[in-house]
């Protein structure tokens, strides 16, 4: 029962301690970002990549982000 027990705890300690890598992530992803390639659940026409200055910019700002289109 002791072992049960024991082998519990160590695992709620390490699923505790694994969760505060979130935080670093956050920072990398703020600033200016414009998208230059589209996949995923769209028509065929609308995939692919996109030139640069193409007009669709994403500015992420911790939990925000705003989306510009064409100016």
């Amino acid at each position: 029962m002791k072992n049960s027990l024991l082998v519990i705890i160590l695992s709620l300690l390490i699923l505790v301690s694994a969760c505060k890598k979130e935080n670093r992530l956050e920072s990398k992803l703020e600033g200016l970002w414009e998208l230059r390639h589209v996949i995923g659940f769209l028509p065929p026409d609308l995939q692919g990549d996109r030139p640069p200055g193409n007009g669709e910019i994403y500015t992420f700002q911790g939990n925000n982000f705003e989306r510009q289109t064409g100016g």
